[in-house]
């Protein structure tokens, strides 16, 4: 079986505790683990600079997520479960109905004089 190396690897807490405080054949070896949090966010600072400035006014959808975040929509519908099962049902149930009348439009668009209500009924002649 394949097993990816994230799951072989011992985990850096682990290793970081193995090793007395003074320090250890283990830690001598293994110098970019430290005792304490293995998930801190020490990165050089050269990356913290780079994800300040990399994304700033290069995304597209910025615009669109202004306008979404101005209707307070989180606020009003999102933050409750209630309220954001009746907005998803109500969302679902409006979508749909639109859907259903613009295939619906298309449909007749298509078939203009084709159907039953476009042909003119004719009255037999009386007898």
């Amino acid at each position: 079986m394949y097993f990816p190396s994230l799951f072989l690897r011992p985990s850096r807490v682990l290793l970081a505790s193995e090793g007395s405080a003074a320090g250890s054949k283990m830690t001598r070896s293994l110098p970019s683990i430290r005792f304490g949090n293995p998930w801190r966010d020490d990165y050089p600072e050269w990356i913290w600079r780079g994800l300040r400035v990399s994304r700033k006014d290069k995304d597209i959808f910025a615009p669109f997520f202004r306008l979404l975040n101005s209707t307070k929509i989180y606020e009003f519908c999102l933050k409750d479960n209630r309220r954001y099962c009746a907005f998803v049902m109500g969302v679902g149930l409006v979508s749909s109905w639109m859907w259903s009348e613009w295939w619906n439009s298309v449909w007749r668009r298509v078939n203009k004089g084709k159907l039953y209500n476009d042909v003119p009924y004719v009255y037999p002649e009386e007898e």
